[in-house]
């Protein structure tokens, strides 16, 4: 959640406007300006703050993935919208192939996925998400075979 504030602020500060109104605020030793400023920033924190109590965190790191592959191994492959996911099973059912899971699936990150059969939470780990897809089926093939 963070990061998001962070990256949400970035764009609100980095504008040419934004940089204006600090200048003007160093520049113009008028009292009206600098309030002008300072109404601003505060405007723009309450924007960003807004942006993050809607529940845009949620959305924007909610995906789902399809199970390819599920075999006597504890790695899984996924095909999800992003491409093809390679994931370790550190806790929980292994998913059976067919199965849809949802949750973040940011690549070299934990992650807890659900398990939309039975609704089942696990936790695993994201190895690779690759576009392609062959660099993930490779790498799961040295881990299962």
């Amino acid at each position: 959640m963070w990061s998001l504030y962070r990256q949400l602020h970035d764009v609100v500060y980095s504008g040419a406007y934004s940089q204006m109104s600090r200048g003007a605020y160093e520049m113009f030793p008028r009292k009206e300006w600098k309030m002008e400023c300072l109404v601003i920033q505060k405007l723009k924190n309450i924007i960003i703050l807004t942006l993050l109590t809607t529940g845009l965190p949620s959305i924007a790191a909610a995906a789902n993935a399809t199970v390819i592959l599920s075999q006597d191994c504890e790695y899984v492959l996924l095909d999800s919208s992003e491409g093809q996911i390679l994931m370790k099973l550190i806790e929980g059912d292994k998913p059976k192939s067919g199965d849809t899971l949802s949750g973040s699936l940011k690549q070299r990150d934990f992650s807890k996925l659900t398990v939309q059969r039975t609704s089942e939470v696990i936790s695993v780990w994201i190895d690779i998400v690759d576009r392609s897809g062959t660099k993930a089926l490779m790498r799961y093939s040295q881990y299962c075979n």
